[in-house]
């Protein structure tokens, strides 16, 4: 970042302002903004303004050490945008705003990408992009068209795109709801937690609605309230930056019995650090200190191979607080920095960063980063602990309602069973899943009828990378039906599950159903 000149950048931090104030329908604004020089507080920064950069972020990154949306005075999209020149100053503000959709809201890219594959929160060549919206191509708005920085809403949505693949929902449809109705199916469940802004419901677009427009006539407004301060940095030396560890819980660190909780660990310098050797310990209430493994090789919960997301399950088996110590390290000489993990603003001309050859990484070297730097440590506090967490007979049965809303079971005893009750308000096919198997969990599945005993279906399912069992299942209105789980091993103890029935979730590969649908049982689904 060269401030011998503030100007441009105070421009461009004016028009994000705008974008922010467009994004959310003139709900929320940009306040103060302190600007740090020479790599201070990096560690600790929203944004990472170095001389040249890609504009791209960490999703849901905000308030977490080491994740950041970074920015460049040049942006090398195969030539050299200059981002200061004040020409470009919109565009640049307007991309921040982009970058801030990822980082921030939690939203993913709605443009199409180069590659045929990948994981589902990234552009894929086959994507169909999506009008009217900031995580397209904010570019658009640069001539005035300020639709284009609003997020998509329902009635534009194409239904192939990285944001749907991941919410199955607009971005709108997905900022307007509680977080329980994400899904977090199949590889979905290793992925960062939503961020939830419960005040925009009241400025999400109802149905068929496009967002209303904020600009141009509310630019002072957009502004009324940005104040930036410059933190002067009288030093000879410039401090750089340093490592810094991160370990996180999606599910929060106040968690409810048996609600699974996984774990996320980073390991940072300016980007993640992929291929690291990982140590992980976790004390129990009881004292006793055992060893977790937490993994970055592309297997759920884990999402994407050497993206430096090191991830896995915490094990649970009383209430109270779980102490949580991870360290990193380069013993074998592996690791390597790496910005898999980070979502990439789409270049004014379509260009998209995996369809450009880049430099090669700069050397991890961990052996000079003080120990504090690569320890971390996190307290979960597990309440409401329960011997068994559902009953096994019908008479007890856990309802399970039809919104595709995962509820949490862990097998607690040898033999355990645990009965599930579902009341259709309504005839029609719908859809039974069982995710998140964890901690070697190898579901036994029963579907028995309203008199608790005659068989419906009866399943198994060994657990695959990426793949959760489901099968559909036609339901009368107002007769009740149960599903039982179980272990395959009676002896096995401590399985965690999710188990969740509803609508299909067409975007995770389900059939889509009507009430004449053939099908055959049962399925799985990548």
């Amino acid at each position: 970042m060269d401030t011998t000149n503030r100007t441009p950048y105070q421009r461009i931090l004016e028009y994000f302002a705008d974008a922010i104030y467009e994004m959310s329908n003139g709900l929320h604004k940009v306040r103060t903004i302190t600007i740090y020089q020479n790599g201070r507080n990096g560690s600790e920064a929203n944004v990472l303004w170095n001389a040249q950069e890609w504009p791209r972020a960490n999703p849901s990154g905000y308030g977490k050490a080491g994740w950041h949306v970074w920015m460049g005075d040049i942006f090398p999209f195969g030539y050299a945008y200059n981002a200061l020149a004040e020409s470009n100053w919109r565009g640049a503000g307007y991309t921040l705003g982009h970058e801030w959709g990822h980082y921030y809201y939690s939203l993913y890219d709605e443009y199409r990408g180069s590659g045929s594959g990948g994981w589902i929160g990234s552009p894929r060549s086959s994507d169909e992009p999506v009008p009217n919206s900031v995580m397209h191509s904010q570019w658009n708005a640069e001539n005035g068209n300020f639709n284009w920085l609003n997020f998509s809403v329902a009635k534009n949505q194409t239904y192939e795109n990285a944001q749907y693949r991941v919410y199955a929902a607009s971005g709108w449809e997905t900022l307007a709801r509680p977080i329980s109705l994400d899904p977090r199916n199949g590889e979905r469940a290793g992925m960062p937690t939503r961020f939830y802004y419960a005040e925009l419901q009241q400025v999400a677009p109802g149905n068929n609605q496009d967002s209303p427009l904020e600009l141009p006539s509310a630019q002072a407004q957009a502004r009324s309230d940005l104040h930036i301060v410059w933190q002067e940095d009288s030093s000879s030396t410039p401090p750089g930056f340093a490592y810094r560890a991160n370990l996180v819980s999606l599910s929060g660190q106040e968690i409810s019995y048996p609600r699974p909780s996984i774990l996320i660990a980073s390991l940072s310098k300016v980007d993640l650090v992929a291929k690291a050797n990982l140590t992980v310990k976790l004390k129990a209430p009881d004292g006793n200190t055992t060893s977790l493994t937490l993994t970055d090789d592309g297997i759920t919960p884990d999402v994407l191979a050497n993206d430096g997301l090191y991830t896995g399950f915490m094990p649970h088996y009383q209430a109270g607080n779980y102490e949580i110590t991870a360290t990193f390290d380069n013993t074998a000489g592996m690791a390597e920095f790496t910005k898999s993990s980070c979502n990439f603003a789409l270049g004014p001309d379509g260009e998209t960063y995996d369809s450009l050859s880049h430099a090669a990484p700069p050397p991890v070297e961990l052996g000079s980063a003080p120990a504090t730097d690569l320890t971390t440590s996190l307290n979960v506090v597990i309440k409401d602990f329960k011997a068994d967490d559902h009953a096994n007979t019908i008479q007890t049965a856990t309802p399970l309602l039809t919104d595709n809303v995962d509820v949490p079971g862990r097998i607690d005893m040898v033999g355990d069973l645990d009965m599930f009750k579902v009341s259709p308000l309504q005839s029609g096919k719908m859809v039974l899943r069982v995710s998140g198997l964890a901690l070697g969990m190898q579901p036994k599945i029963r579907l028995l009828k309203a008199d608790g005993t005659s068989v419906i279906g009866q399943y198994t399912f060994t657990p695959e990378p990426s793949k959760y069992f489901f099968t559909v299942v036609e339901g009368t209105a107002n007769t009740p039906f149960y599903v039982e789980i179980a272990h395959q091993n009676s002896n096995a103890v401590g399985g965690l599950y999710n188990i969740s029935i509803g609508a299909s979730l067409e975007s995770g590969g389900e059939p889509k159903l009507a009430s004449n649908t053939n099908v055959y049982l049962p399925l799985i689904v990548k």
